[in-house]
This record gives structure tokens, C-alpha cells and sequence, in this order.
């Protein structure tokens, strides 16, 4: 193989780069020819020095990528951000915040029956004097256990509301990661 098979070689395995970068890898190519030819090695040699076209090709290619995805313009930064911000707050409205809305009121009107229940012997013992002696033991029997599980349900849903608040606040932090480009 001649340097110029090798060059047009390289240049054929760089086709996906730009113009520009191909013709600087070539010329850093040609350079490495000059200087070999210099210490009075022959074209093969230094050929065999350099290695394969293809594997060259790669490398150059991995490189190119890989300092492609590094720098980004704060312009590109801003433009990414503000584009994930509009398409996560669609996404929230639309699928998110009607559902939300909805469960919390469902827990609201949850810990409104709790409480109704924890008050319900109250009531109880106020009629225990209006009513007969057997219908207000009754009552007041009902009334208590009406109170335990009024406090069953605020116990639940305390502990319920401390999941569900966490589950929320990692959301809103991985909806924050995404619009600053830190989850992929």
C-alpha cells in the first residue's frame, strides 16, 4: 500500500465527518508520512507504523462524538431546557394534575370520615340520656367502635399521606433533573 492508497483509504473510512475535520485528520496523516519518510523510513513502514485505515477511521470517529455530546452551547442549554419544561408541564396537565386534584380530594373526604367517626361518641353520649337505658347502651357500644376505627383510618392515612407526599417530591425532583439535562 502507497501513502496515497492509505490517505484516500482514511478519507473513505471519514466520510461521515465534516469536510473540515477530514482534512484535518489527513493532513495530520500526511505529517506523520513526512516525518517517517525524514528519518529515512519507507512508505510501508511507516504505513505499518500507523496501522490499519479502518481502525484509524474509528478512533477518529469515536473522538469526534465524543467531543461532539461534551460542549454545549448555553444558547442549545437554555433552548433543550425550555423546550422539556413546556413538554413536562403538558405532560403534568394533562395526565397528572386532574388525577392529583382527584386523589387528594378522595384522601380529604377520607380524613373527614375519620374524624366524623372519632366524633360519633360524642353524639352517642349525648342521646344516652335522651333515649331508653338498653338503646343507649347500644348506641354508646356502636359509637366506640365507630371511634376505633375513625382512628384506624386517620392512623392509615397519616401514614398513607407521608408515602404518597415522598413519592410527590421525588417527582418534582426528577422532573427538575430532566429539565437541567442531568437524567438521561
Amino acid at each position: 500500500m502507497t501513502k496515497m492508497e492509505f490517505l484516500n483509504e482514511l478519507r473513505s473510512y471519514l466520510h461521515k465527518l465534516p469536510v473540515s475535520d477530514q482534512e484535518d485528520i489527513l493532513s495530520d496523516y500526511e505529517t506523520h508520512f513526512e516525518h517517517g519518510l525524514g528519518k529515512g523510513k519507507t512508505e510501508s513502514e511507516v504505513i505499518q507504523s500507523l496501522g490499519k485505515p479502518k481502525l484509524i477511521a474509528k478512533e477518529c470517529l469515536a473522538d469526534y462524538y465524543i467531543e461532539e455530546e461534551r460542549p454545549e452551547r448555553p444558547s442549545s442549554r437554555r433552548f433543550r431546557s425550555t423546550y422539556m419544561l413546556i413538554g413536562l408541564g403538558l405532560f403534568n396537565l394533562i395526565f397528572l394534575v386532574g388525577p392529583f386534584i382527584a386523589f387528594i380530594a378522595v384522601v380529604f373526604s377520607f380524613y373527614v370520615t375519620a374524624i366524623i367517626l372519632c366524633m360519633i361518641p360524642l353524639v352517642a353520649l349525648a342521646s344516652f340520656f335522651i333515649v331508653e337505658p338498653i338503646e343507649g347502651v347500644f348506641s354508646l357500644f356502636v359509637s366506640f367502635i365507630c371511634l376505633g376505627i375513625g382512628l384506624l383510618m386517620w392512623t392509615g392515612l397519616n401514614r398513607f399521606s407521608k408515602v404518597v407526599y415522598q413519592w410527590f417530591i421525588r417527582y418534582i425532583k426528577s422532573n427538575y433533573k430532566i429539565i437541567k439535562g442531568e437524567a438521561r
